[in-house]
């Protein structure tokens, strides 16, 4: 048998430790423009909704750089280089689908309690509906999308194999469902589930807007059930 180089294991270690840090870091980037939100509830919602928009559009440009260099230097599974299809739609749109009966068995079947953040969330509508409505339908599914399956994919597991893509689905589902909800319960295995699915659509597809495209029609009925309550 042969001992582990010290050094290889030390070198992996640094590397992959600093792309934790990075990532991280892209995670809490991505908040700011909702944090912004919470500092300052005494402004009008459509200056907020406006500020927002610079801030998002800042920090999208930045991660959509990010991950398309990502691309470019490591990117042995070809993500991105599938064109839009009629047949990638079609399975777009039964994994959108899938997410609806996802729903379906987890909130009016099994009827779970959400999260206490949501009914944060659904207060922060009533008081500002345009700038939450930009956030959650159109900014954040972005964000989240090139963040925990665009970026999450190339960055922790580049290897084209069925082990790797099977450890980054399943790595970057529970990361993703532990965002939304922190604590073991059945919103985390829900918000998991989702996370999942949107994965799978990222790995079969190679095209990250698929995912987006489902996460912004997910996301939209989310906000239209909210206003119709």
């Amino acid at each position: 048998m042969t001992a582990h180089n010290p050094l290889s294991l030390r070198s992996f270690l640094l590397r992959y430790g600093y792309r934790a840090i990075v990532f991280i870091l892209l995670m809490l980037i991505i908040m700011i423009p909702d944090t912004f939100l919470l500092l300052f509830p005494q402004l009008h919602d459509i200056l907020i909704a406006l500020i927002q928009s610079a801030l998002f559009f800042l920090i999208l440009h930045y991660i959509y750089r990010f991950y398309n260099k990502q691309l470019v230097a490591n990117n042995p599974s070809n993500y991105g280089k599938k064109k839009i299809s009629g047949r990638l739609i079609g399975f777009s749109i039964l994994i959108f689908l899938s997410l609806q009966g996802v729903n379906i068995v987890f909130i009016d079947l099994i009827a779970i309690d959400l999260p206490e953040n949501q009914f944060i969330i659904e207060e922060l509508f009533i008081y500002f509906p345009i700038a939450m409505t930009l956030s959650t339908v159109i900014a954040m599914p972005i964000a989240e999308e090139l963040l925990f399956r665009g970026i999450f994919f190339n960055y922790f597991f580049t290897k084209n194999t069925p082990l790797f893509k099977a450890l980054a689905i399943i790595s970057s589902s529970i990361l993703f469902g532990l965002i939304h909800e922190p604590a073991f319960s059945p919103p985390l295995i829900l918000y998991t589930t989702i996370g999942v699915l949107l994965a799978l659509t990222y790995v079969y597809t190679k095209n990250i807007f698929y995912p987006i495209s489902i996460h912004i029609c997910y996301n939209a009925i989310a906000v239209i059930s909210i206003f119709s309550a």
